[in-house]
């Protein structure tokens, strides 16, 4: 990355993960032995902090598990009792058995800690299987219930371990001065619970400059104190220092408002006179008074009184009138329907009713009538319009009518006659004058009531009511059940 760096200037996740350990980790002392899943990196960290380890490179772990092994691995004979962490690492050489023993250890109460979980890892331009890959076989062994603890970048783990690693440097410095005994060390400019990945910062950048301004220490809030800085300086301050030239010396004199004593950068600004003295503490107070809500001053809104509220205005206008529907009708004979009906009981014994050949012909009518003029185009089909596919796309669509049928007789029904008239008086008076016969009543088969086979073309009439714009939609539907029932209702008996 074209970044000037030392070894003893990087926070590896391996060196993260023994400092946890060998800090912060509260394990019984007859259970600090860590059982390695990995590399001699994640070893070599462990000796400098002077943790117990077991496995990892032990070349007798490199072969093929054998029955014995299960039988004393199930046992707890190849077990060291000793074993209170499983750190899993990227690891060349993982076995069957090295998995056995940490899934094991895991199954007895060993905490499961991970170096990294990242799947992949960038290589010669493309990716290959990262530590992720190690400690996955073991998450899925423990049925998903026992995650690991990343002690890599940027997880709260590794801040705890940064933050756990006592510094040695001077308050003028904000890194790079090596620990003794050396280790690989963090550059400390790397702000303790703020960064979010791993980075190496050049030593000029930390080391401030000799340069002095010619600047005088001004009024602060009572909230900054002057204070000599025991932790690390934020990267930011450390660059404002180094642009405006401030001594080393003079960073102790600055008084500081940040957690914990740390130096802000607003401390800085305002120690040069560029803003407010009172800026960061004003600031720091207003955010701790958002972060919590402030109900005190909620009062209930007083009910609104009843007559106040106007009556809402009648409209003069009527109502604007509905549109009814309009109703398309076709006669349709049944006769070939019933020739073919007969035929088929002749020859197969079987009655097919009316209903089943009105019903088929139905449906084969619904089939891609055209479209009506109140059709809404669909996103799909504005899309194809847009691309110029609209002329390709059909005009169709299925269709969802049920006729009503009406059957009315070509000849009167018999009709039940009624109470005879009286004569009037008046008729009788008249010479010569016969009273008239009242007329008969016209029998009419009721509404849905199909008349008889042989009687006639105009006899039953096939309807749909349509809202206004379907009308041809409807049209087209009904001469395609009367072309059906009346020309071919033979295919519709399969």
């Amino acid at each position: 990355m074209g970044i000037p760096a030392e070894v003893d200037e990087v926070f590896s996740s391996a060196y993260s993960a023994a400092v946890y350990v060998s800090r912060i980790l509260s394990l019984p002392d007859d259970r600090r032995t860590v059982f390695v899943l990995g590399e001699s990196g994640i070893e070599q960290e462990l000796d400098s902090e002077s943790v117990r380890h077991i496995g990892g490179t032990d070349p007798a772990l490199n072969r093929t598990i054998t029955s014995a092994d299960y039988n004393s691995i199930a046992s707890g004979e190849a077990l060291d009792p000793s074993v209170g962490v499983v750190l899993v690492g990227l690891d060349f050489h993982l076995n069957y058995l090295r998995l056995s023993l940490a899934y094991h250890y895991l199954r007895r109460g060993a905490v499961f800690l991970a170096t990294n979980i990242d799947v992949t890892l960038p290589s010669a331009g493309t990716l290959f299987p990262g530590a992720g890959v190690v400690s996955a076989p073991l998450v899925a062994m423990l049925g998903g219930e026992k995650q690991p603890l990343s002690l890599g970048k940027p997880s709260q783990a590794m801040m705890d371990a940064i933050e756990a690693e006592p510094p040695q440097y001077s308050a003028s410095q904000s890194a790079v001065d090596q620990r003794t005994p050396p280790s690989p060390n963090f550059i400390r400019l790397l702000l303790l619970g703020n960064m979010a990945s791993l980075m190496s910062v050049p030593k000029e950048l930390a080391r401030l400059s000799s340069r002095s301004v010619g600047c005088t220490a001004r009024g602060f809030s009572r909230s900054a104190v002057h204070t000599k800085q025991s932790y690390p300086l934020y990267p930011s301050v450390a660059q404002l220092l180094h642009e405006k030239g401030i001594q080393s010396s003079e960073v102790d004199k600055i008084p500081a408002s940040g957690p914990k004593g740390r130096l802000l950068k607003g401390d800085v600004l305002a120690y040069l006179g560029s803003i407010s003295s009172s800026y960061s503490s004003d600031q720091s107070a207003r955010i701790s008074k958002l972060a919590h809500l402030d109900l005190s001053n909620v009062q209930i809104a007083a009910p609104k009184d009843p007559k106040e509220s106007p009556a809402p205005a009648i409209s003069s206008q009527p109502a604007p009138e509905t549109e009814r529907d309009t109703e398309v009708a076709v006669p349709i004979s049944l006769k070939a329907v019933v020739e073919v009906q007969q035929r088929i009981r002749a020859a197969l014994d079987v009655t097919l009713p009316l209903s089943t050949f009105i019903a088929r012909a139905t449906n084969v009518a619904n089939a891609d009538l055209p479209r009506s003029t109140t059709h809404k185009l669909s996103a799909d089909e504005l899309f194809d319009q847009v691309l110029g596919l609209d002329g390709v796309s059909p005009k169709t669509s299925q269709g969802s009518f049920t006729p009503q049928i009406l059957a009315l007789p070509s000849k009167p029904l018999p009709s039940t006659p009624g109470p005879a008239k009286k004569q009037d008086v008046i008729d009788i008076l008249v010479a010569g004058h016969s009273s008239k016969e009242p007329p008969k009543n016209v029998g009419v088969l009721p509404s849905g009531i199909m008349a008889e086979p042989d009687a006639g073309a105009t006899t039953n009439v096939f309807s749909v009511s349509v809202p206004k714009g379907q009308e041809k939609r409807a049209k087209v539907f009904l001469e395609r059940v009367k072309t059906t029932l009346q020309v071919e209702p033979g295919s519709l008996v399969l």
